[in-house]
């Protein structure tokens, strides 16, 4: 039962940041083809991450991307409602290279997990079992010289597993990093 709960969150989830995605791209007027542009990101990956009831898990390095190119905080794609207006910006420094500020959001994301499983109480190996992935996985993602670009899949379990909404591990706008690697 919880498996089935689990798996219809993670597609719920995904579901939302593809409408979010699309959201996004139409109050910056624009289409797929200037956002695969933009972002870098194929057309297949947009197309798929914006369908309805497409449920692929892709790489978070091309959320990032995709985010940086809608010049929006990359936890305003998991927490966009009807409601908002598109008024959060972000200031791209354009003197870094999109590789090397992706490299730095993944860095800030392995940091924001461990800030907040330290901040549950929770050992690498606690958190692995709750979320269903290996400890490694957890060591990767943590480990500040190495960049892993996991699937979306996985930072759903992780916030699962830390029982937060996955905005807040994509939420590099508090804490003591606040984009200083960005």
């Amino acid at each position: 039962m919880e498996c089935v709960c689990r798996e219809e969150r993670r597609k719920q989830q995904l579901s939302d940041l593809g409408s979010n995605v699309g959201r996004c791209r139409e109050l910056r007027c624009l289409g797929r083809k200037e956002l695969v542009i933009l972002s870098g990101v194929s057309s297949s990956v947009i197309a798929g991450i914006e369908a309805p009831n497409m449920f692929t898990s892709h790489k978070v390095g091309g959320y990032l991307a995709i985010a940086e190119a809608l010049e929006v905080y990359p936890h305003v794609l998991f927490n966009l409602t009807s409601n908002d207006t598109y008024d959060e910006k972000i200031m791209v420094q354009t003197s870094i290279p999109r590789k090397e500020r992706i490299r730095r959001q993944l860095y800030m994301l392995g940091s924001n997990l461990k800030h907040y499983r330290n901040q549950e109480g929770l050992e690498k190996h606690d958190l692995a079992n709750l979320s269903g992935l290996s400890e490694s996985t957890i060591n990767r993602i943590e480990a500040p010289n190495i960049f892993t670009n996991n699937t979306m899949g996985t930072w759903i379990a992780l916030a699962d597993a830390l029982e937060m909404p996955l905005h807040t591990l994509f939420d590099f706008t508090k804490g003591d990093l606040q984009w200083k690697y960005y």
